[in-house]
């Protein structure tokens, strides 16, 4: 009897992990993966991946490609995104490979404006799908040969739409950014429309805003938002009809200069019920602004002005940003009812240094651009508001550097 020896080399797996294309790259478990015969364009086995994202077949020789899909929640759809896409058109940083792949949420084979507005729509929840579909995967092609190693085939996968690469599948989306109350004051009477201003805390060449505010729906209606520069809202998709939540999205590639303490956008309100301690606002979690250069803004602030109910209350406010200033400021001051409105400004001495006569104005909150071409040093503004020959007056001190 002969002894036959006989080598046998298994033959090699085509392995690897599927990954969210974010910067942690985050392990996509229950994607469905299929082998694919491309000789005759059949399928050869699939399967589910697990919790680390990992796949493997073995088919045997032969050339294959890989193909991914997954029915899991997709999102990072926001005004960023918008902005990046707009780059790319525009031609100033244009998005490559599957980034590229999944800016194209119109799967008209092109990447335009129409596909930044789909995002900004998603991201307010106007629309609730892509006609691209919900997801993009890496396609890769692998060819077996008896006997030689196939190395790792790790895939990547993106959510149509998100193009930064911002989403973390299964975690709970954060806000990077958030709301304080200002030194304003501004009353609100039942029945009244007003426009509150919310202001930027920060000095940014601004790209792009996504932001959700929540407030109680039982003490205001917002009705309309409009930008602070009437340029920009062309670009601006606004969603003020979800009782309680009032959210904007916006982008511009040719960025807009936003200067501290200034005005960036006015919810124009119709008052319901509001008592002395005023309407509260939130910002809701997904929100964030980002620069020009598609860099997020880290806890981005924003500033709105204490509110509260007139009932009972009959008296003016007065206040003036930026404080200390150099030579411009504006004050704002908020009318109970409509009245006559005169401002003086004051030196320490009690010297008056600066007269205005105002006008008549109508109750609700209004400001007015103040510059004085005085030296260094503390004054008072006084405001003196006057109806049916009764007179109130309002003091704030102002800093001038």
């Amino acid at each position: 009897i002969d002894n036959v020896s006989l080598g046998f080399t298994p033959p090699s797996p085509i392995a690897g992990i599927v990954r969210y294309g974010n910067t942690a790259q985050t392990p996509l478990s229950n994607v469905k993966v299929t082998l694919w015969n491309t000789a005759n364009n059949t399928p050869v086995d699939s399967l589910t991946t697990d919790a680390s994202g990992a796949y493997s077949f073995t088919p045997g020789p032969g050339s294959f490609e890989v193909r991914s899909s997954t029915s899991r929640t997709p999102g990072g759809w926001n005004a960023t995104g918008a902005l990046a896409i707009g780059r790319h058109y525009a031609n100033v940083n244009p998005l490559q490979g599957l980034y590229l792949s999944a800016a194209d949420v119109t799967a008209n084979s092109q990447v335009n404006a129409s596909d930044a507005l789909q995002v900004l729509l998603r991201y307010l929840n106007v629309t609730n799908s892509f006609a691209a579909g919900s997801w993009v995967f890496e396609k890769p092609s692998v060819t077996v040969v008896q006997g030689a190693t196939v190395p790792a085939y790790n895939i990547t996968g993106l959510s149509v739409g998100d193009v930064r690469g911002a989403f973390t599948p299964g975690a709970r989306l954060m806000s990077k950014a958030k709301i304080e109350s200002g030194k304003d004051e501004l009353l609100l009477t039942s029945g009244q429309i007003v426009r509150i201003p919310v202001y930027l805390d920060e000095e940014i060449d601004l790209g792009a805003i996504s932001l959700a505010l929540g407030y109680d729906a039982r003490q205001l209606e917002v009705l309309s938002v409009r930008l602070s520069d009437a340029a920009h809202n062309a670009n601006m998709v606004a969603r003020v009809n979800e009782p309680g939540i009032v959210s904007l999205a916006w982008f511009d590639v040719q960025g807009w200069d936003v200067q501290k303490g200034s005005v960036l956008f006015e919810l124009e309100c119709l008052v319901k019920n509001v008592d002395a301690n005023g309407v509260s606002f939130r910002v809701m979690e997904g929100s964030e602004l980002a620069s020009k250069d598609v860099e997020v803004l880290d806890m981005a602030k924003l500033r709105i002005p204490n509110t509260r109910g007139t009932e009972g209350v009959d008296f003016i406010s007065l206040s003036n940003y930026p404080n200390p200033f150099d030579g411009q400021t504006s004050l704002r001051f908020n009318l109970p009812t409509e009245g006559s409105v005169t401002l003086r400004v004051l030196d320490v001495a009690g010297r008056e240094v600066a007269s205005y006569d105002l006008g008549t104005r109508a109750a609700g909150l209004h400001t007015h651009d103040l510059e004085l071409n005085v030296k260094a040093g503390v004054y008072s503004a006084e405001l003196l508001f006057n109806r049916s020959g009764e007179s109130t007056v309002a003091v704030t001190r102002m800093i001038r550097r």
